[in-house]
């Protein structure tokens, strides 16, 4: 772990976030001491062109990088990082409770099969490895109360944009990692979860061909109400925050629900999924307010 987190700490160092990567921070609510921060914590751009030149700059620092995910041996026997155009994007560093860096997840500049983010991993190379799918805190790592949202990313911008201490599981459904650091955080003092993944858990399941490009030919609602995809996917959601409770419940925590966006009838009025985009939405009225006083 501390060898992994001492060639991480080195590599951001040699990386640095490109302008089109902050201007996407920008969009996402985030203001420029926060961006500032947030580099500070390792959000880098990655550099597919200097792919070989990072690890052998790495190397002649003296890091050993065998066991470091990401970094593999190429066909010629030269040590490199798994940068390519194909995964462009930058970096989302993962945080530990010790306050180690444990990996990273790359938010890619162009998705691919719906995917935004994959890990940075060389798994199936010449000396690669995976490192996993672990959850990563943002903020004081001691502190009583903590909110768990889905995605490393989200997490980092909630904790910036509220100072509360965030937890981003990778995936809802990212059981034993989650349990794992909650356990570690009861011992250092947290007594209070609180749910905050995406709005989805309350979304309607009426069907109004608007799930995504390919409902024009779906085949499955045959003329039904209910859209079967939506049912799916707030299902899984639903399951991910019935995990969650459970856990706490094995681990004596209190756990609460956050909710936001909703109508009168208590579903998702679907303008802010995430927890991340309702906090921006009240980081902008409270400066609009400011502004105006």
């Amino acid at each position: 772990k501390i060898r992994r987190h001492r060639v991480y700490l080195a590599l951001i160092g040699l990386l640095s976030l490109k302008e089109k990567h902050k201007n996407d921070l920008r969009k996402r609510g985030l203001s420029e001491a926060e961006i500032i921060r947030m580099e500070e914590k390792g959000y880098r751009s990655t550099a597919a062109s200097e792919s070989q030149a990072v690890a052998r700059k790495l190397i002649k620092q003296g890091f050993r990088l065998e066991g470091v995910p990401g970094f593999f041996l190429n066909k010629r026997g030269d040590w490199e990082i798994a940068f390519y155009q194909k995964n462009a994007g930058y970096l989302c560093p993962v945080w530990t409770e010790e306050g180690l860096l444990a990996a990273f997840q790359i938010r890619l500049d162009h998705p691919c099969k719906k995917r935004k983010y994959v890990w940075l991993t060389s798994t199936n190379m010449e000396k690669g490895c995976s490192g996993g799918s672990p959850v990563g805190i943002s903020g004081n790592p001691h502190a009583d109360s903590i909110y768990v949202t889905e995605g490393i990313l989200k997490a980092e911008i909630a904790y910036q944009h509220t100072g509360k201490t965030f937890l981003g599981n990778p995936g809802v459904m990212n059981h034993k990692e989650l349990k794992q650091i909650l356990t570690c955080l009861k011992k250092q003092g947290l007594k209070n979860v609180y749910e905050c993944y995406d709005m989805d858990k309350l979304m309607s399941l009426e069907c109004r061909m608007d799930y995504d490009s390919a409902c024009g030919g779906c085949l499955e609602n045959e003329g039904k109400k209910e859209c079967p995809r939506k049912r799916r996917k707030r299902n899984n959601i639903r399951n991910g925050c019935v995990k969650l409770y459970r856990i706490c419940e094995e681990l004596s925590l209190s756990c609460r629900r956050i909710v936001w966006d909703r109508g009168t009838d208590g579903l998702w009025m679907e303008h802010y999924k995430g927890i991340d985009d309702w906090m921006m939405d009240l980081t902008d009225r409270k400066r609009q307010k400011m502004g105006k006083e």
